[in-house]
């Protein structure tokens, strides 16, 4: 990862084409996750949802209806909770080709099966879209901002997560930061220079924060540092899975405090497009 001496982005140098990147989206990949069964089997669905949910419900406090874009949309988790609400015209991009066809699918919305890259330009075609850890995957991520401010509607919105440069866990795990996340991530943006690209293609950023919950971000931090460390306490901890009550009972309190200060693990922008 090389930084930019001016402007403080970090990039990954050399990086791979899509062709190559694509063996890192492999079957098993987080965000392929399973879509949530209309019966729920318990405490493990509810605990998948949560994330979802509370994203969907940032979305309507911002566009409670139109046509919502969702980039990156995975396995449709996020589309599927708000489809549920039935207050959105739905669709995704997904470049993963089979996932894309399995997210359509099952909630028989469309989905573009390619890169945000390909997707066609339509001006003023959307009022939400949505980049849920995505933008720091794309090869042209500025090119990306102004085609997000062509395809919103005056007034439109763009939420969008990316790893929190500021993060309290980048500077205690360094290298093994999930936020770099080599090969898939591509870039790491400094907070001006993301609010200077937003402005400068005619978007406004309303808030930035930190969800709260990032215990699963965390819990992989401590399995990148124990592949090197070895620590047995760590072993027993992560044998317990991200939701284990040893783990969830150490993290809670202590990752609602670094959240609220904006140190999580990754950082949630809100930005309108101006009239």
């Amino acid at each position: 990862m090389i930084e930019c001496d001016s402007c403080g982005l970090i990039r990954q140098d050399p990086r791979l084409d899509w062709a190559d990147l694509a063996n890192y989206y492999k079957p098993g990949y987080v965000c392929h996750t399973p879509q949530i069964p209309e019966k729920k089997g318990g405490l493990r669905e509810i605990n998948q949802s949560l994330g979802s949910i509370k994203r969907v419900n940032l979305v309507q406090r911002h566009k409670s209806t139109g046509a919502w874009l969702d980039v990156g949309c995975g396995s449709g988790l996020i589309l599927q909770a708000a489809k549920k609400r039935g207050f959105w015209q739905l669709s995704g991009v997904e470049p993963v080709l089979e996932m894309a066809r399995y997210t359509s699918k099952k909630l028989d919305v469309p989905v573009f099966p390619s890169t945000f890259e390909e997707y066609p330009v339509q001006d003023n075609a959307f009022d939400v879209i949505t980049m849920w850890d995505v933008l720091e995957h794309l090869a042209e991520p500025f090119i990306a901002i102004n085609k997000v401010a062509r395809l919103l509607k005056p007034n439109g919105v763009f939420i969008f997560s990316t790893p929190n440069l500021f993060s309290l866990d980048r500077k205690i795990f360094k290298d093994a930061w999930l936020g770099y996340d080599l090969p898939r991530h591509l870039y790491l943006f400094p907070d001006k220079l993301i609010q200077k690209a937003l402005q400068e293609n005619g978007m406004s950023v309303n808030s930035r924060f930190c969800f709260t919950g990032s215990h699963g971000a965390w819990y992989l931090d401590l399995a990148y540092w124990n592949r090197n460390n070895h620590s047995k306490i760590v072993d027993y901890i992560l044998s317990k899975g991200p939701s284990g009550i040893v783990f969830r009972l150490f993290t809670f309190l202590p990752l609602r405090l670094v959240d609220w200060l904006k140190f999580g693990t990754t950082i949630t922008y809100v930005a309108r497009k101006n009239d």
